[in-house]
């Protein structure tokens, strides 16, 4: 907290805005509302008009998606690496997750891109999982990069807007915390889940 309060007072605020967000997405422990909250609160201090947070939760949704793009090539990476030569994790193979990417990259693109679009606006996501599992079934770039700036923008607007009007926040702030660990839980649960479903029904179907 004193690095970043240091931070604020010796940058301008846009800069602040994209490092933070920038290290908030590499380090997830790093809460958003730790870098957002405190700029929508300079920018009041600073009298900036409201409709400019527009333009900060804009900078934020670009930091964002630039981090964002850095962990799902590293994912990408891992896939590769993990079913190198065959391998298989949990019953299921490379190309079990290549066709499942290519399901929702061609049947479904506009499902895909709403449900990463809802999930990153919703600040009870964690957009490091978001990221990582984009890379890892190998989303489509242009899907990935677009939802995931434009679900991050509305997300940031948010925190700042919290900021900038000086609402009680403490308990509103806690509850996120908690519900966005209870979700990370559940995605980890959820993805584990459907690997060990989707590699079930594979074994019934070649066995029928």
């Amino acid at each position: 907290m004193e690095f970043l309060d240091h931070l604020i007072h010796t940058v301008p605020i846009e800069l602040f805005v994209f490092i933070g967000t920038i290290i908030d997405e590499v380090i997830s422990p790093i809460p958003a509302f730790v870098v957002l909250i405190p700029a929508g609160i300079t920018a009041h201090v600073q009298l900036l008009p409201w409709f400019y947070l527009f333009v900060l939760a804009f900078i934020s949704g670009v930091a964002r998606t630039i981090a964002a793009g850095f962990l799902y090539v590293i994912s990408d990476k891992i896939e590769d690496l993990l079913f190198a030569k065959g391998r298989k994790f949990l019953g299921t193979s490379h190309k079990d997750i290549t066709q499942f990417g290519k399901k929702l990259n061609n049947q479904a693109p506009r499902k895909s891109w709403i449900a990463l679009f809802v999930m990153h606006a919703m600040p009870v996501f964690p957009g490091t999982i978001l990221s990582a599992g984009s890379g890892f079934i190998q989303l489509k770039p242009s899907i990935f990069i677009t939802a995931t700036l434009a679900g991050s923008t509305v997300s940031a607007m948010f925190f700042l807007y919290l900021g900038y009007t000086g609402l009680e926040t403490a308990n509103i702030l806690a509850h996120l915390d908690q519900t966005s660990q209870i979700v990370t839980v559940a995605c980890v649960v959820g993805i584990v889940t459907w690997f060990v479903i989707y590699r079930l029904r594979r074994r019934k179907v070649k066995s029928n």
